[in-house]
């Protein structure tokens, strides 16, 4: 088990994290640090007011989620000069989509050189940023080795489960409204299945308006065939897939009302006017996925992974599409 040190704000060294990508990516980005936090003695603070999740200066984690130890980015926290990359320094006020615009334009890929070298574990500085994509196998396997025996989980598979349900914590009033659903809607056994279409589709054909010859189709098939009696969650992001899903199993379909693009290859996220409404409804689609007996999900997407991660169900009652 992971302890965050608590320390006056005054002796402490800081990692910020600027969040910058999906929400999977983030979540993933916020355990990493939260893992390279505890090896280098340094307070998580977490920085997500780029407007991806709700209006810009918003930190939008905070709105969802209480981690100990770890504390929102203050404009005014004196953050200093001491602070690597450079890049940030006299910038800490700015995301990191503002930094690429500034100074790497057209040059995404070259988002790396906005965050630390998530190897080094000796910089100096009091400040150091951390971007990027999530944790990789990789880099998990380098802080265990690094721990001192503080990271004991076996894989990062483990670390990762670990974290997501016991440290990282709902806000109490999204979690009751989860709760809510799940005692309304799930009455017997649920499949949860969860379906990307839009900038990571899944592969499908249709046939007169039916899903054919897609593979989380197939499972999800295959799977209400052998519990005859369960509801089927979905969670898309397509409201074509939805009602493809509804025409096929009618009734036995339930969803939670909420936003949708009229342009399906546009992900909500990035196209919704309302970021903090499409945020909350993430979140619930994210964990009544875990709620649910059965549990369908896309390994390629980020939000598949973390749906996974969090659920308690058995591993024979989940199906992972590759």
């Amino acid at each position: 088990m992971i302890f965050l040190k608590k320390k006056p704000i005054s002796q402490d060294r800081y990692l910020i994290v600027k969040g910058n990508s999906g929400f999977g990516n983030r979540i993933s980005l916020v355990i990493k640090a939260m893992l390279y936090a505890e090896i280098t003695d340094r307070r998580v603070v977490i920085d997500w007011r780029d407007g991806m999740y709700a209006d810009k200066g918003i930190n939008s984690f905070f709105l969802a989620f209480d981690v100990e130890g770890v504390t929102p980015f203050e404009e005014d926290g004196n953050y200093g000069k001491d602070v690597f990359p450079r890049i940030w320094v006299r910038n800490m006020e700015k995301d990191v989509h503002d930094i690429m615009d500034e100074y790497y334009p057209n040059t995404y890929p070259l988002i790396d050189k906005t965050g630390i070298d998530p190897f080094k574990l000796d910089y100096e500085e009091k400040v150091v940023v951390m971007t990027g994509f999530g944790m990789s196998g990789e880099e998990f396997e380098f802080y265990k080795k690094n721990s001192n025996g503080k990271i004991a989980d076996g894989n990062m598979y483990e670390c990762m489960t670990r974290i997501l349900q016991s440290n990282i914590k709902l806000k109490p009033l999204l979690k009751k409204e989860i709760e809510d659903y799940v005692k309304q809607n799930f009455v017997g056994e649920t499949i949860g299945v969860h379906i990307r279409n839009t900038d990571c589709a899944a592969i499908m054909k249709e046939d007169g308006g039916k899903l054919t010859n897609d593979s989380t189709y197939t499972a999800v098939h295959m799977m209400a065939h052998a519990h005859p009696h369960a509801q089927i969650f979905i969670a898309t992001d397509s409201v074509e897939v939805l009602n493809s899903y509804i025409d096929i199993y009618k009734d036995r379909v339930i969803y939670i009302d909420k936003y949708f693009n009229d342009d399906p290859k546009k992900p909500i996220h990035f196209f919704n006017e309302d970021t903090e409404k499409s945020f909350f409804e993430a979140l619930k689609d994210l964990y009544l996925l875990a709620q649910s007996e059965y549990l369908i999900y896309s390994h390629r997407t980020s939000f598949g992974r973390i749906a996974r991660l969090l659920s308690k169900t058995s591993k024979d009652k989940i199906i992972k599409i590759v």
